[in-house]
């Protein structure tokens, strides 16, 4: 950047277009030196590139970008220019995309909408830890095998927290949390993080408002509380 280079020199590399642009941009001096940018760009050339640098490539390129800035220049000068190649835009777009419309556009209020409308029905695996750990797993993540089979990793179970629930139910499913302060607290199976198999899972205590020292003591999967002839029936320790 310290080596100063005759101004004479650099007329004749860019010519006198070039160099009429150069000297708008750096100003009117004898000598001139690298500015930052050009020598962190010389910089990140190879050993290779230096040596077969092409005056006469190097000096097209510089002209063909002196051809786009001047008609960029000459874009941003003119409000009309710039409307009428946004014009131009929009009627190419209509020509590739000119579908009749397929939807209505309706004035009338659309509603309450039900969350699970918009929840697509899957069977999921749902696991809880013994530490309250809880996780749904898609099922189609597990795939049958055929004999002599290897298996998949089902869950990560690891000696201080083992997997103590597992059982598959429908995103659409609800889920009851019975714990040992007798309560139940329910919540749907697609509100559950989903994880991937190897994942411990998120602490229910996030997900529910448990009291200190609450745990779920049972969990229980239901789809439809209307149904005649089911029941839940439950029982003590001591017999109840």
């Amino acid at each position: 950047m310290g080596i100063e280079v005759p101004s004479a020199l650099i007329r004749r590399a860019l010519g006198d277009e070039g160099f009429g642009v150069f000297q708008q941009d750096r100003g009117v001096s004898e000598n001139y030196t690298l500015t930052a940018v050009q020598a962190e760009a010389i910089l990140k050339m190879t050993l290779g590139q230096l040596v077969n640098l092409e005056q006469e490539k190097l000096a097209g390129e510089y002209h063909k970008l002196l051809e786009e800035i001047t008609e960029y220049l000459r874009i941003l000068s003119d409000d009309k220019i710039i409307l009428g190649i946004i014009r131009d835009d929009l009627i190419e777009l209509r020509r590739k995309h000119a579908d009749p419309r397929r939807t209505e556009i309706s004035g009338e209020e659309l509603g309450t909408v039900d969350l699970a409308d918009l929840i697509t029905e899957e069977t999921m695996v749902v696991t809880i830890s013994h530490q309250g750990y809880i996780k749904r797993t898609a099922a189609s993540t597990y795939r049958a095998q055929h004999r002599g089979g290897k298996g998949l990793k089902g869950a990560k179970a690891e000696e201080e927290d083992p997997i103590e629930q597992m059982f598959a139910a429908s995103t659409h499913d609800y889920l009851l949390f019975f714990t040992n302060r007798g309560k139940v607290y329910w919540q749907k199976v697609y509100d559950l993080p989903q994880l991937g198999r190897d994942s411990r899972g998120r602490a229910i205590v996030n997900l529910l408002n448990f009291a200190e020292g609450e745990k779920v003591a049972e969990c229980l999967a239901v789809r439809d509380f209307s149904q005649a002839d089911h029941f839940l029936m439950m029982a003590t320790r001591r017999g109840w």
